[in-house]
């Protein structure tokens, strides 16, 4: 039964899909991640720059207040306090001019900004600001000068911090916006990747429900059929057998002025009834494989002796032109497979090499037995069969185009091989048109 039939395409292309789009959301996801990686670490360059800013303005502040301290106390540590910070503001000037090396416009501000806080340091070191020569308790009066030196240093500082405070405040919007976004995107794409494999299933569904459906319909068909097969081929043998020991009693009584003719007839009814009941016997034996009513049933019988009671049956019905041998080698006789089955397969083959070898051609059947290996062969220099036709000679009610007029079921070969692969057996064969054909069965024999 050929029920598994290749699933629509509509599956494949949603399954493709399918797939398509996780890879689609995935590459998406990795994609927007990193941009919001990058985004984030712009952030913090952001943040990073805004307190080297606010450290600078710190520093600033406590050289101012160290500046006063040391001049009303005289105590060292002002001085000293006084130059870290200066030392402290410089790296910063430098840190923050690296900060925004991919700004131009800061680059700018902040090498304005470093000159302005040299300016200042001059200023103040002219004024005795550094201290060296200054008096303890001594106050430097508020000059103007100073006064706009520092404010331009602190204008200066507060632009780049609200150009910093600008960029971040766009960037912050743009995290947030590519963060909504591709939230978004993985959300809408699971959804929609959700409702599409849903579809499928129901749809896998459907179809497996439709596959079953119509897998129960054929098996009741197969049924059917097979209980049609069985039922006429028993109510076939009846009539059969009664045409058959009508013509036998009709060979009996027949007066003898016209027994030619009425024996040729009598002759001529078996002959067909015999075809009949062959016919009827594959029908019968394809059934009863199909519903694995033949098992093999292994047991030790005499290989040799059986294809000999063969050679000589199949005598009797060959033409008087055809030549039948039998061959055999080893010195081994007996094997352990099914005997019904080895002898039915060995008269197919042969009955088959009979029918179409044709006139005048010789038919060897040789058997060779070892203790590990039997193999049985019949060999024929009949027609051959044609080697387009040899890829298709097991499949069931398929002839070979050579064949004629000659009548058959196209069931013998498939019937064999269904017989060999029962005994657990290989079947082989090799045939050149006009020259040669051979059949073989091969079995392994367990030590």
């Amino acid at each position: 039964m050929k029920i598994y039939k290749k699933l629509p395409a509509i599956i494949y292309a949603g399954s493709g899909f399918s797939i398509f789009l996780v890879l689609l959301i995935g590459a998406s996801s990795l994609f927007f991640f990193e941009r919001q990686k990058s985004k984030e670490n712009w952030i913090l360059h952001n943040y990073q720059v805004l307190d080297t800013v606010h450290s600078v303005y710190h520093h600033l502040f406590e050289m101012g207040m160290d500046k006063q301290r040391f001049r009303s106390t005289g105590i060292p540590m002002f001085f000293q306090s006084y130059h870290m910070h200066s030392d402290s503001l410089i790296a910063d000037l430098s840190s923050l001019k690296v900060l925004v090396n991919d700004n131009h416009q800061q680059v700018m501000r902040i090498i304005t900004l470093q000159r302005q806080f040299g300016d200042l340091l001059r200023f103040w070191q002219g004024e005795g600001v550094n201290l060296k020569n200054s008096k303890a308790g001594s106050l430097l009066s508020v000059n103007w000068a100073e006064k706009s030196k520092i404010d331009a240093i602190r204008a200066q500082m507060l632009t780049i911090s609200q150009v910093e405070r600008k960029l971040l405040q766009q960037r912050e919007v743009s995290d947030t916006e590519l963060r909504e976004g591709t939230e978004f995107t993985i959300v809408a794409g699971t959804l929609f990747i959700l409702v599409l494999v849903c579809f499928l299933i129901y749809f896998i569904l459907q179809e497996l429900k439709n596959r079953f459906n119509a897998y129960q319909k054929e098996k009741e068909m197969n049924q059917l059929k097979s209980n049609f097969i069985s039922l006429a081929s028993h109510e076939f043998r009846t009539p059969l057998t009664s045409i058959v020991l009508s013509a036998s009693l009709i060979e009996k009584h027949v007066k003898a002025t016209d027994s030619g003719t009425i024996l040729k007839h009598c002759r001529k009814i078996k002959t067909t009834v015999d075809s009949l009941k062959c016919i009827l016997e594959d029908f019968l034996s394809l059934e009863k494989l199909n519903t694995g009513k033949i098992k093999a049933v292994f047991q030790p019988f005499d290989l040799v002796e059986l294809c000999e009671d063969i050679m000589e049956e199949m005598q009797h019905i060959a033409p008087a032109g055809q030549n039948l041998s039998f061959e055999h080698s080893g010195t081994v006789r007996t094997v352990n497979l099914d005997k019904n089955l080895v002898r039915n397969a060995i008269i197919n083959l042969v009955t088959n090499a009979v029918k179409y070898a044709g006139d005048s051609t010789l038919i060897m059947l040789k058997a060779d037995i070892s203790a590990t290996n039997v193999t049985i062969t019949i060999k024929d220099n009949g027609i051959g069969i044609p080697e387009q036709d040899q890829e298709h000679l097991f499949t069931p009610f398929f002839r070979v185009n050579n064949t004629g007029n000659i009548p058959g079921t196209g069931l013998g070969l498939s019937i064999v091989s269904r017989y060999v692969n029962l005994m657990q057996g290989d079947l082989f064969f090799s045939s050149v048109p006009n020259k040669e054909t051979c059949f073989g069965m091969s079995f392994a024999i367990a030590s």
